[in-house]
């Protein structure tokens, strides 16, 4: 493979990656991005953490809008509540309610099946292999953004 236009080749593959699961999602009502949302809440809640939208921002490195407007579609249609803080009344974090739990578990079911489907086209060396590339390429973005970050100021 000519790596003439690498960019455009790592877009292609996220853009197929997020058609296939969009599709499979919305056999169950659920777009792509409300379904990551699910299974993050999901996760959390069982391992006992609390979760707030500056959370679902930070963990998806999208911009707060974004999620602002995904969390309000989700609230929409019964899948996650906005709770007061115990602690901090000013704060609402997130739960997810029977229906969202129930959605989400649908949802982390599938996911779960695609991921294992990708995992099979590699050995498990190539496996490893892909993920470490992947966590280099990620935190060179991430010294990137943070420089760039720092000469705006």
């Amino acid at each position: 493979m000519e790596d003439k236009n690498l960019g455009k080749e790592l877009i292609i593959i996220v853009n197929k990656i997020k058609r296939y699961v969009d599709k499979e999602n919305q056999k169950h009502q659920v777009p792509f991005g409300q379904g990551r949302i699910l299974r993050f809440l999901y996760t959390n809640k069982i391992n006992g953490k609390t979760v707030y939208q500056s959370d679902l921002k930070d963990a998806f490195s999208v911009r707060g809008a974004s999620i602002t407007g995904i969390v309000d579609a989700l609230v929409k249609q019964g899948f996650v509540a906005r709770n007061d803080d115990s602690i901090d009344k000013r704060k609402k974090n997130l739960g997810l309610t029977p229906l969202g739990e129930e959605k989400a578990q649908i949802i982390i079911k599938s996911i779960d099946k695609f991921e294992k489907e990708i995992k099979n086209v590699f050995s498990k060396q190539e496996f490893n292999d892909f993920r470490n590339k992947l966590a280099k390429l990620e935190k060179w973005i991430d010294y990137k953004e943070k420089l760039e970050n720092e000469t705006d100021i």
